[in-house]
């Protein structure tokens, strides 16, 4: 008898993720766990994202002093390192062999930090790729979003 090839689909934006699996002809899916992955940063400000006051600057033109901008957008750093943990929990899942094929379905953005994040062993497993932000939908509807574009991509 062989064994069934078991396919994830996960389904991400910046700041939460949902992981399902079908071990049929997709998109038949069900839940891989019950409770989305949620970013802790997802509905913070970028001034409850930083830790403390900006550092300050003392400016010689003006002869004023004034806050420092932090280097780059904490809310973006924040989308980056949840995208990062997706990654690394994929290749975990992988070196168990809890899947064998991947299906990524990720806001644009999400889907670039997420390719360039992802060990070469499971980049091997991507089967396709959608670039879209379907993580809001329910099961039904993210089904028949899933039929939809994987049939235009064959």
């Amino acid at each position: 008898m062989t064994r069934k090839i078991l396919t994830w689909i996960l389904v991400a934006d910046g700041g939460k993720a949902r992981l399902f699996c079908s071990d049929v002809r997709l998109p038949r899916i069900r839940p891989v766990i019950d409770d989305a992955f949620v970013s802790e940063a997802r509905h913070l400000s970028n001034q409850d994202i930083l830790s403390d006051r900006p550092g300050r600057a003392f400016d010689r033109s003006r002869g004023q002093p004034h806050a420092m901008e932090p280097p780059s957008d904490p809310k973006t750093v924040e989308e980056d390192r949840f995208v990062r943990y997706l990654a690394d929990y994929l290749k975990q899942a992988l070196d168990r062999g809890a899947f064998d094929a991947l299906v990524l379905v990720a806001a644009p953005r999400a889907l670039g930090i997420l390719r360039r994040a992802m060990d070469k062993t499971v980049q091997a497993t991507v089967e396709s790729e959608i670039a879209k932000d379907l993580t809001n939908l329910p099961i039904k509807e993210l089904t028949e979003h899933l039929e939809s574009d994987l049939q235009s991509q064959s």
